[in-house]
C-alpha cells in the first residue's frame, strides 16, 4: 500500500503536536485512549484518537459527559482503522476527522438522525468500498443526506 507523499512525517508531526496540545490544554484531557475537549459541563467532542485498529466511541465518559462530537482530523491520518463505531449521542463529525482512513472497511453510526458533517470528512478515504451501519428503521435518513449516501452499502444494526 502506498502512502501520500510525506505521509509519515505528516503523522509523525501530527501525533506530535496532538501530543503537546493534550499536555498544555486544561479543557483537553487523556481517557482511555482518546484526547477529549470539553464542550461545557455535560457534553465532550473526542479531538483525538489513540492509535487503534477498531475505534468505538464511548456515548458517556464518567469523568468529562456525554459524547455528542468528534473533533477535527480526531482519526486523519490513521491509515490502519477498519473499523468506527460512533454513538448515538453523536450530532457532529468535524472536519477531516478519518480524512486518510484508507483501511476503512466499516462505519457504524448508533445515532438515528445523521450527524451533520463538517468539511471533508472522509477525504481520501474510499468510503464507496464501506459499509456504514446505522440504527433499525433509519437507512433511508442517511440515504437522503450526501456523503452519508456515498457509502457502497449501507445496513441497519440486524441486518
Amino acid at each position: 500500500m502506498s502512502h501520500p507523499k510525506g505521509f509519515l512525517l505528516r503523522l509523525i508531526l501530527a501525533l506530535t503536536l496532538n501530543a503537546s496540545v493534550a499536555a498544555h490544554s486544561q479543557q483537553r484531557v487523556i481517557i482511555n485512549g482518546l484526547y477529549i475537549d470539553k464542550i461545557d459541563n455535560e457534553q465532550v467532542s473526542v479531538a483525538k484518537f489513540y492509535m487503534r485498529n477498531r475505534l468505538i466511541v464511548p456515548s458517556y465518559i464518567k469523568e468529562a459527559g456525554q459524547v455528542t462530537q468528534i473533533g477535527a482530523e480526531a482519526a486523519k491520518l490513521l491509515y490502519w482503522v477498519r473499523e468506527v463505531d460512533l454513538p448515538e449521542g453523536i450530532r457532529y463529525i468535524g472536519n477531516e476527522a478519518f480524512a486518510y482512513c484508507v483501511s476503512l472497511t466499516t462505519f457504524i453510526v448508533r445515532a438515528e438522525t445523521p450527524p451533520e458533517l463538517g468539511k471533508d470528512v472522509f477525504s481520501h478515504t474510499d468510503i464507496s468500498k464501506c459499509t456504514l451501519v446505522v440504527p433499525a428503521g433509519c437507512s433511508t435518513k442517511y440515504k437522503d443526506y450526501d456523503i452519508w449516501n456515498q457509502f457502497g452499502t449501507i445496513r441497519e444494526i440486524g441486518q
